[in-house]
């Protein structure tokens, strides 16, 4: 991941939507959820820590997205419902969500990260449909990607 960092430029490499007032606050907030993975023994335990952080990261998207001038305020709940929000039932897209997955992982390099996923696989079944499948699926696919990109940077180094 710190050879990506050095080598990318999350707006143009990643897609990341420029408009999104980047606070380092917050990236640091969902990299030190997921910096608590090690704590988490059980697959059960860990996919919640995923979708948490998953949450969290929508939650700042959308409160982005709305222009407002509050500070970011994680709010992490039990809801099943990653697009829950107090005041609207807006959506976080896909374009707007992967990208800043991808910018928070190679930012904040968590450490439990990749194996915690094989856990999830490996040793239980992953989660097949909802809001906890959605964030599972999100962050299989951003490991992927990143491991696909760095065999690119390899290759053309």
């Amino acid at each position: 991941l710190r050879a990506l960092e050095a080598r990318t430029d999350s707006h143009k490499d990643f897609g990341l939507n420029k408009e999104l007032n980047v606070n380092d606050d917050m990236w640091d907030w969902v990299g030190k959820h997921l910096d608590t993975l090690e704590y988490h023994s059980s697959p059960a335990t860990k996919m919640q820590c995923l979708h948490e952080a998953m949450q969290l990261l929508s939650q700042h998207i959308k409160q982005e997205k709305k222009n407002t001038d509050r500070p970011f305020k994680p709010k992490v709940s039990n809801n099943d419902n990653l697009d829950d929000d107090d005041n609207e039932n807006s959506l976080v897209s896909a374009d707007d969500l992967f990208p800043a997955l991808l910018h928070v992982i190679i930012k904040t390099k968590p450490k439990y990260l990749a194996s915690s996923l094989a856990l999830i696989e490996g040793v239980s079944e992953p989660p097949s449909s909802g809001s906890h499948a959605y964030s599972y699926t999100l962050f299989q696919q951003a490991m992927f990607y990143l491991q696909q990109m760095s065999k690119t940077n390899v290759k053309n180094a």
